[in-house]
C-alpha cells in the first residue's frame, strides 16, 4: 500500500511541474526576439542596430531538475518567421535617408551683386578664415557700333527697280538674300526675298502708303531712305537678332537693333531702335519693313 502512494505522489508531482513547464514554454513575449540577419530579410535597408535582451529577447524559463529517473524536459526554441521572399542582394539606401534634410544651399556670393561694391569685405562665419575684399572690373565687352555689327554684312545700297502707275503687283524691286529662319520645330531655309511693288497690303507701295519711307529715311538723314532701308533690310534677314512666327497671319516677323552713335568719334548715345522685316511664311516674299522703337513680337 506505501508503494502505490509513493507512485501517485510521483506521477502527480510530474503533472504539475509539465503543466508549469508548459505555461511557460507556450508564453511568449510582447516583442518576439528575431536575430538581426531574419530581421534585415523581413525589413531590406533598414539597419539593425544593438542586441537588447531586456526588451526583444524573452528569457529561457529556468526548470527545476527533473527526478530521478526522468528525462530532462527540452526547452522550447523561441520561434522565427520564415521569410517568404529570398533576399535581396540589390543595395537599397534606408528609407531613414529620406527623412535626412538637405544639404544646405550655399549663400549668395555678395561680390557678385546686382551692383556690386569695390572694396566691399564679406564678413565671415565663425570659425572661417577671413574673406578677400571683392573685386570689381567694368565689363570688356560693350555694345557694337552700328559699323561694327553691320560690318560683316556691309554693302553699298544697290538702286531700287521703280514702281510706276502702271508697274504690276509682282514686279520686283529689290531681292534681299535670306538666312535660314529656326523657331523651334519650324524652319524656313535660306533663300530670297523679294520686295514688289505691291500695293496697300505689301511691298513697296505699303511702305509709301504707311509712311515707312519718312521713318526710314529718319534713321540717318546723310541717306535717301532707301539706302537706308537697303542696308538694314539686308542685315535683318541675313541674321536678326529676334524672330517669331505669327500664326493668325502666317508671316516670319524679324528684328535687328539698332544703335545710335556719334559719327564724329562713334560714341554711342544710348539710344537704341529695332527693325521690323515682316516676309510671307509660304514664299519669303517682303510683306513690310520700318524701324520702331519697340522690340518686334508676335501676336
Amino acid at each position: 500500500m506505501l508503494t502505490v502512494v509513493v507512485v501517485l505522489v510521483m506521477v502527480f508531482g510530474v503533472a504539475v511541474t509539465g503543466t508549469r513547464t508548459a505555461s511557460q514554454a507556450e508564453a511568449k513575449p510582447i516583442n518576439p526576439y528575431v536575430p538581426c540577419p531574419d530581421w534585415q530579410i523581413l525589413h531590406p535597408g533598414w539597419p539593425c542596430f544593438g542586441n537588447f535582451p531586456e526588451i526583444e529577447e524573452p528569457t529561457l524559463p529556468s526548470l527545476p531538475p527533473p527526478p530521478p529517473g526522468l528525462p530532462t524536459p527540452a526547452v522550447p526554441a523561441p520561434q522565427t518567421t520564415i521569410p517568404t521572399a529570398p533576399p535581396s542582394t540589390t543595395s537599397v539606401s534606408p528609407p531613414a535617408a529620406a527623412l535626412t534634410p538637405p544639404a544646405p544651399q550655399p549663400a549668395p556670393n555678395p561680390c557678385q551683386a546686382i551692383i556690386p561694391v569695390p572694396g566691399y569685405v564679406p564678413p565671415a562665419l565663425p570659425g572661417h578664415p577671413a574673406n578677400a575684399a571683392c573685386s570689381y572690373s567694368p565689363p570688356s565687352s560693350r555694345p557694337p557700333t552700328p559699323r561694327e555689327a553691320i560690318e560683316p554684312y556691309l554693302h553699298e545700297a544697290k538702286t531700287w527697280g521703280a514702281c510706276g502707275i502702271n508697274s504690276p503687283d509682282d514686279k520686283t524691286v529689290r531681292s534681299f538674300d535670306r538666312g535660314t529662319i529656326k523657331i523651334g520645330d519650324r524652319v524656313f531655309t535660306e533663300g530670297q526675298s523679294v520686295l514688289q511693288c505691291g500695293n496697300d497690303r505689301y511691298g513697296y507701295r505699303h511702305l509709301q502708303s504707311r509712311q515707312h519711307d519718312r521713318k526710314w529715311g529718319a534713321v540717318d538723314y546723310s541717306y535717301n531712305w532707301r539706302d537706308n532701308a537697303d542696308r538694314i533690310i539686308e542685315k535683318t534677314l541675313r541674321k536678326p537678332d529676334v524672330a517669331c512666327y505669327s500664326l493668325p497671319n502666317n508671316t516670319y516677323v524679324l528684328g535687328l537693333q539698332l544703335w545710335e552713335y556719334v559719327k564724329r568719334d562713334g560714341r554711342l548715345t544710348g539710344k537704341t531702335q529695332w527693325s521690323n522685316v515682316v516676309i510671307d511664311a509660304n514664299n519669303g516674299r517682303i510683306i513690310t519693313a520700318f524701324p520702331t522703337l519697340q522690340k518686334p513680337r508676335c501676336q
